[in-house]
């Protein structure tokens, strides 16, 4: 769920909030065969290790940016995320992500 503003601290700028909860898998198995060698009559060597898919987390991630025109054709964005248990993994540490962005269109 988010919001947008527009025309907030000068004209055509936009600001905008988000909060969300990525999908995520709450049970299940996977096998999941990885090679690892082969012989010199083409003989593939692999195992096959059995991978939890379900988490204990739920991510929560909070997102906001802001975008401003730096003349006729060019525009800055930047933008911040926070994230609580990123990738639905409960012991993950909460990441935070800050972006930049610069547009020019000729």
């Amino acid at each position: 769920m988010g919001i947008m503003f527009d025309n907030v601290a000068r004209g055509r700028d936009r600001i905008g909030f988000a909060v969300s909860q990525p999908l995520k898998i709450s049970d299940g198995f996977v096998d999941l065969t990885v090679p690892y060698a082969i012989d010199a009559n083409n003989v593939v060597s692999s195992y096959t290790e059995r991978v939890d898919l379900g988490s204990g987390g739920r991510e929560l991630a909070l997102e906001t940016f802001y975008r401003m025109w730096a003349g006729k054709h060019a525009r800055f964005t930047t933008y911040l995320m926070h994230q609580r248990n990123p990738s639905n993994l409960a012991a993950a540490p909460s990441a935070n992500t800050v972006l930049g962005v610069f547009e020019y269109q000729f």
